[in-house]
Parts: C-alpha cells; sequence; structure tokens
C-alpha cells in the first residue's frame, strides 16, 4: 500500500513538474533558442576534442609509415649503411597490398607474387624483339638478331653487344640470364653492370675461351686479379649466368657454381676501355657468336643485404 502510494506520489510530482516547464517555456519564447544555441555549443568542442585526437592518431600512423618506407627504400639506395639498415628492425617489414591484405617481403620474391612488385623479378627481354636493348656501335659488329626467344649476338670484329637503356638499378640487385657460344674460342657473355657508382665487367671464356672473372678491380683485369678462374665451356649448351650486387659483396655464379666472391670495401672497380660502351648495363662477346634469353632483374630486399653481410646467404 506504502509502495503504491509513493508510485502515485512521484507521478503526481512528474505531472506537476512538466506542467512547470511547460508554463516557463511559453512565458520565456527565447528559451528554446538558447537551448539551441547551447546544444551547438556542445557540439562544436566535442567535434574539436575529437578532430584533435584523429589528428594525433594520423600523426602517429604517418612517422610509423616513414620509418618503415625508409627501411625498405635500403633495399636499393645504394647511400644506406648495413648499420641503418638493422636499426630499423627486421627486413621481413610487411608491404601493404591493399584492403584486407598484407605482403611479407621475402628472401626471393617471384613475379607472380601479390602486392607490393618492388622486390619481384622484372624482365628485361621478352623473347620478341630488343625492346629497350641497344646495339652496341663498337664499330666492326656483328649482326644482332633476335629469333627462337633469343638474342643472337653475331661474330664481331672484334665486338658485338647490347646495351640497356632503361632504368637502371645501380646497388642492391641480383641479374640473371642464360648464354650460350655457338661459334668463336673467346667470350660470348661478358656482362658490365654497376656497382654503386662505378661498373665492372663478369668476364665469361676471355682470353681464348677459358678466363672467368671481373675486370677491373683496383685497376687489374679478370686474367690478374683475386678473382681469376679458368672454366672450360662447350658450344651449344645453355649457362646460367647470375650476377649479385650489395652493399658488402660482388657475387657472380655460372649455373650453382660461384665463380666471384669479392668484398666491396677497399677496392675500385672499373672496366676495360673495350667494354666502355657497355655501360651502364650491356653483353657483348668478343670474336665469337653469343646466344642470350630469359633477362631479369630484381631488387634485393632488405634482409637479404643483411644477410649476405653476415655471411648468412
Amino acid at each position: 500500500m506504502q509502495s503504491s502510494w509513493h508510485i502515485f506520489r512521484c507521478s503526481k510530482s512528474s505531472e506537476k513538474f512538466q506542467t512547470n516547464v511547460f508554463r516557463f517555456w511559453r512565458a520565456n519564447p527565447k528559451v528554446p533558442e538558447m537551448v539551441g544555441q547551447a546544444v551547438l555549443f556542445l557540439s562544436l568542442i566535442l567535434s574539436l576534442l575529437v578532430g584533435q585526437r584523429l589528428a594525433n592518431s594520423s600523426l602517429a600512423l604517418g612517422v610509423d609509415l616513414e620509418t618503415q618506407e625508409q627501411a625498405t627504400s635500403f633495399g636499393f639506395s645504394g647511400q644506406a649503411t648495413v648499420a641503418q639498415i638493422e636499426k630499423t628492425g627486421s627486413a621481413q617489414t610487411e608491404q601493404t597490398a591493399g584492403p584486407g591484405s598484407r605482403v611479407s617481403s621475402g628472401s626471393s620474391p617471384s613475379a607472380g607474387q601479390q602486392g607490393d612488385q618492388t622486390f619481384a623479378w622484372q624482365s628485361l627481354f621478352d623473347g620478341k624483339q630488343l625492346g629497350k636493348w641497344a646495339i652496341t656501335r663498337f664499330g666492326g659488329e656483328g649482326e644482332v638478331t633476335v629469333k627462337d626467344g633469343a638474342i643472337i649476338l653475331g661474330m664481331g670484329n672484334p665486338m658485338t653487344g647490347i646495351t640497356w637503356t632503361g632504368e637502371v638499378i645501380r646497388d642492391n640487385y641480383e641479374l640473371q640470364f642464360e648464354a650460350k657460344r655457338t661459334s668463336g674460342i673467346d667470350f660470348f657473355a661478358t656482362t658490365t653492370f654497376p656497382v654503386g657508382e662505378e661498373y665492372c665487367s663478369f668476364v665469361v671464356g676471355g682470353w681464348a675461351g677459358t678466363v672467368v672473372g671481373l675486370s677491373c678491380i683496383n685497376n687489374l683485369d679478370a686474367s690478374e686479379n683475386e678473382t681469376t678462374q679458368f672454366k672450360v665451356f662447350e658450344d651449344n649448351r645453355w649457362y646460367r649466368i647470375r650476377i649479385r650486387v650489395s652493399q658488402a659483396k660482388v657475387e657472380c655464379w655460372i649455373d650453382d657454381e660461384k665463380m666471384v666472391d669479392v668484398k666491396r670495401e677497399g677496392r675500385k672497380f672499373s672496366v676495360r676501355m673495350e667494354c666502355d660502351l657497355c655501360r651502364p648495363l650491356g653483353i657483348a662477346t668478343w670474336c665469337t657468336e653469343g646466344v642470350i634469353r630469359n633477362i631479369r632483374i630484381r631488387r634485393l630486399t632488405p634482409q637479404e643485404v643483411i644477410d649476405i653481410a653476415e655471411g648468412l646467404r
């Protein structure tokens, strides 16, 4: 009974309060306008507070993205030291691939990998035409043709070659192609390539067909420096040529055999004058017919650059 009476009193009080508010409202017509202005003012203050919070969050996110971008750029800038790369953290930096998906920068990304293609293989020859490869005008060069998905460098007197005219990666990269000698007894796939701001040539079968090495290191060519190797090459057999330039080393392979492994520190790289016209990137033969196919290049990932410097690759 007391509970019911309490509810009745509350109900009456509520009705009385509503009646008084209504009377006050009618007696003071400016009150609604004042209340509306107060609500608008409070909404403005709230919007400013929320906007400032979002701005701070965006600034923090921007700093994180900038740091990530710098770490990624070390993979091919040619200027950052290994210590700087390590300072940015692990090179397994996730690259944003689109809404709701992310791709990790692996050690050997493929061209079919989804997401950021920064470190993917890029073809430099489509098997149909020279494209951005120009015939190197040595004087006395042989005929250069494209046939059966390959570039044929006809025998020159003495040299025939092609030079890349497109964008050039100068540091932290890997170049691969296949080559074979069809006639002649000298080099059939000597490759001139950038080493930072310098250049060097990987000689394949020079000096009458067997010398392999870099020309030049500290002004000594492939026949007389620390990279000198000897290898017998067969005619009409395809060989896989692989060149890797990192901040720490220059490395070269023929098939799976590592032929060159030389540190860059304390060494000057250059080319013999015969290969000057092959710069910045070119492939040439000497009194020999060579055939080239499947030319491709990619940038090394930051993690690869670190691993190579630490001897892990």
